[in-house]
């Protein structure tokens, strides 16, 4: 895969930039691979676990005759947490750990998801 990591770290920038002190933690990785390409607060156990979670997904709405996934789920976490889990295409994952009291879900979904898909994309060479 041939990916510009310049261009991820700046999308990973702008992801802490936006979300502030309502980031926890956030990784852009391989999705076969799970290796991170760039990270901050790095959960490596956390990137290994959510690729089988969007495979067991992506499988689990197939076979119930279900839509596809898209482009994202987001997860409503005890202790005021919610994570989010991008897919960019079949190969790269993104994903983003955030205290549910300090961001603003409309920013999220309007402002910060739409960039970050178009950065992503910009991202490969």
């Amino acid at each position: 895969m041939n990916i510009d990591v310049q261009k991820l770290n700046a999308a990973m920038e702008e992801v802490k930039s936006t979300l502030k002190d309502g980031l926890l933690s956030a990784e852009i990785w391989d999705r076969e691979a799970g290796l991170s390409f760039v990270s901050y607060n790095p959960q490596p156990i956390a990137v290994a676990l959510f690729s089988e979670v969007t495979k067991m997904l992506k499988s689990t709405l197939d076979d119930s005759g279900f839509p596809g996934l898209k482009r994202y789920y987001l997860l409503d976490m005890e202790n005021d947490h919610m994570a989010m889990v991008i897919l960019h295409g079949n190969d790269i994952l993104q994903g983003l750990l955030m205290n549910s009291k300090k961001i603003n879900l409309g920013i999220l979904m309007a402002v910060l998801l739409p960039k970050t898909l178009e950065s992503i994309e910009k991202a490969r060479a």
